[in-house]
């Protein structure tokens, strides 16, 4: 059960990555 919660969550830090950089595009 704690690899799948792990597979849970690596998607999300992707996601949170995706964000920070759309971001600072969006500053630039």
């Amino acid at each position: 059960s704690t690899l799948r919660a792990a597979q849970r969550v690596e998607p999300t830090r992707a996601r949170l990555e995706l964000g920070r950089l759309n971001s600072a595009r969006a500053q630039l």
